[in-house]
């Protein structure tokens, strides 16, 4: 049973990340810089050592580094004085959650007095119970290190407790120290180096002969994969209002899974072999995913511009998650059907060893 909640606070408690995007890129121009979103969206998340070691690394200097990272502070500084705002519904949020009895606690990369400060700017820094932040650990986001103090701070531990996490930094950490994880998107898609690993993971997936007959079709700008979502569907086996991603919850990036009919050989197969392999790699990154075969394949083959001899075989949702998913013994009470636990969480029968397999 959850019994702590514990909140990032950039870009999930108050709008700083597009600020500090707007800071960075002003920051690079006047010192003749250049730099760009893929860059800033490594920052998300991290602390500042490791903010600075990105940027030394990037420029070849940690001169360089410090320079833009002071002008980036200054500029940033200033725009939170008259721009910063709280997100829609947190300040509501965190009252029900204290008024139901629940612990609330902070965990932030950001440094005590820029947390405080921030927070008490939009009036919630008194809301928390307990604070964790960017120098009392040694090792960052997506470290899980932050949100195991953060739960020892609160005095549950992690399996009691629920972080609300905007980056995929945080989200991996949340998920390593083994808390519920609840995912509300901000402003970052699933980075490159994501769906890059989950491309060669295709690519390099085994298949009959050698044929390579499975392709992919990456649909990962906003307006493209908001026109996929009415043409998917999702968890069978639950209720329509279980199973359908509620609005900060829905995917980032669809991937469409295709086979050549014009290449002969076991098209099943492999393409069995390439979903495993691409969704693994991007569990790698604690990206989840969802295969779906219930989807409007007329529809999608024309949004998608697949022509033949290609066929369209299934869709694949990517996202970090918002519920956590556990593997609970198939029984005859439970069946094959995966169910959500009182903590909405997604519990998946599987059968033992001894039913799978058999030693000689």
């Amino acid at each position: 049973m959850i019994k702590a909640v514990i909140f990032d606070m950039d870009g999930t408690l108050v709008d700083t990340e597009r600020l500090g995007i707007k800071a960075w890129k002003a920051g690079a121009k006047e010192l003749g810089l250049a730099i760009d979103d893929m860059l800033i969206h490594q920052f998300i998340g991290r602390t500042l050592v490791d903010v600075m070691g990105i940027l030394e690394t990037h420029y070849g200097s940690r001169e360089t580094a410090d320079a833009l990272y002071v002008r980036h502070k200054e500029i940033r500084d200033k725009m939170v004085e008259t721009d910063l705002e709280l997100k829609a519904g947190a300040a509501e949020c965190l009252d029900e959650l204290l008024s139901a009895g629940y612990h609330v606690g902070l965990a932030t990369s950001s440094r005590l007095v820029t947390a405080e400060r921030n927070l008490k700017m939009v009036g919630v820094f008194d809301k928390f119970e307990t604070v964790t932040c960017g120098e009392e650990v040694e090792h960052g986001k997506p470290n899980p290190e932050m949100y195991l103090l953060a739960c020892e701070r609160a005095g549950f531990a992690p399996e009691e407790c629920a972080v609300v996490e905007d980056s995929r930094n945080g989200c991996v950490s949340g998920i390593t120290a083994g808390c519920h994880v609840f995912a509300v998107p901000d402003i970052v898609p699933l980075p490159q180096d994501v769906v890059d690993d989950m491309v060669e993971a295709l690519r390099l997936s085994s298949c009959g002969a050698n044929r390579q007959a499975v392709k992919l079709v990456v649909v990962q700008s906003p307006e493209m994969v908001a026109k996929v979502h009415p043409l998917v569907k999702w968890a069978a086996y639950l209720p329509p209002e279980q199973g359908t991603p509620k609005a900060g919850e829905l995917p980032t990036l669809y991937v469409a899974v295709v086979q050549d009919t014009s290449i002969p050989g076991d098209l099943a197969t492999d393409t069995g072999i390439a979903l495993a392999n691409m969704t693994l790699a991007a569990w790698a990154k604690g990206v989840g995913s969802c295969i779906m075969g219930a989807i409007n394949k007329p529809a999608l083959t024309r949004l998608l511009g697949i022509e033949e001899p290609q066929k369209l075989a299934f869709m694949v949702a990517f996202g970090y998650p918002a519920h956590k998913a556990s593997i609970v013994p198939l029984t005859e009470q439970t069946g094959v059907k995966y169910y959500l636990d009182e903590n909405r969480d997604y519990c998946v029968p599987k059968r033992s060893r001894e039913e799978i397999a058999r030693y000689l």
